[in-house]
């Protein structure tokens, strides 16, 4: 079985396997977990204000497709996606989410230009071969594709992140943290990468920002009461993190990235917090008579 192949089956199996009712807390949305993601979609918000009847697809979308729920509850069509149906399936039964797709995101069964937006958050980084998929999510896309990856914390370290890094690496050992459980090397992400991607394919625009959060497995996923200790506890790490990166000691912790297909008016983007980059466009894919 080829390398990639063998990826997929154990992430399918990881799926298959998961614990049902740890699963179903995501159906709660009074969790810690559920606060986390919030503050993710959040970061969305200012795209689906300049393109409020977008259409979109999102990969990856394990929770019962909790993803797509958020983008649905607000009122754009949308379907759930991930390499396995097991949970999306249920999700659809429970009225959580109105449509689903089992996809491998290598090679999506959609035609070009399906959907304004794919949405993939915290998938990336699950794929064997990521850039097919993000090929894939620019070909069916129509204005852009949005990522919300871990960041690359190796590009440019600070002296601060070498030490540490080294000692944690005396600790636990060169692979720590460089797979996960459900069979993947953890892709992280970089600004530099992105924009390569962007320019390869003579694309227009890229935005991006930063989000820092605070995660161990199995948490977060109880009730959460009003001033719960736990959350607070996620909030003063998240705070933390905040300080050092402003310090420029530790880098954020994930990356937004969005790769714009067609001329976007930037200002509202940097207005909400983005970075904007127009990029210079191919000079010899246009410039007919000089190619002549």
């Amino acid at each position: 079985m080829e390398f990639h192949n063998n990826s997929y089956q154990h992430h399918i199996e990881h799926i298959k396997n998961y614990p049902e009712d740890r699963c179903r807390l995501m159906l709660n949305h009074n969790t810690i977990n559920r606060w986390r993601y919030e503050r993710f979609y959040h970061l969305l918000d200012p795209i689906l204000k300049l393109y409020p009847d977008s259409e979109w697809l999102t990969v990856g979308d394990f929770y019962y497709g909790t993803d797509g729920q958020y983008l649905q509850s607000i009122g754009h069509k949308t379907i759930a996606s991930d390499i396995d149906d097991h949970f999306l399936k249920k999700g659809k039964e429970i009225g959580y989410i109105e449509n689903y797709s089992k996809e491998n995101l290598e090679s999506l069964s959609f035609n070009n230009e399906s959907f304004d937006f794919v949405l993939c958050k915290e998938s990336f980084h699950h794929l064997p071969r990521p850039y097919l998929g993000l090929y894939e999510m620019l070909r069916v896309s129509k204005i852009g594709v949005v990522l919300l990856e871990p960041y690359d914390r190796e590009i440019n370290p600070s002296p601060m992140m070498k030490i540490f890094e080294f000692i944690l690496k005396k600790i636990k050992g060169d692979t720590h943290n460089m797979y996960e459980t459900s069979g993947n090397f953890k892709y992280a992400l970089s600004v530099s990468e992105i924009k390569k991607i962007a320019l390869g394919l003579d694309l227009p625009y890229l935005a991006y920002r930063f989000l820092n959060d605070y995660y161990k497995d199995g948490m977060g996923m109880e009730t959460k009461p009003k001033d719960d200790p736990l959350l607070n506890k996620v909030k003063n790490r998240i705070f933390l993190r905040d300080i050092l990166w402003k310090m420029k000691i530790f880098p954020p912790t994930f990356l937004m990235s969005i790769i714009f297909k067609k001329d976007i008016s930037s200002t509202f983007l940097i207005r909400e917090g983005f970075k904007v980059i127009k990029l210079p466009r191919n000079p010899y894919l246009y410039n007919t008579q000089e190619n002549n």
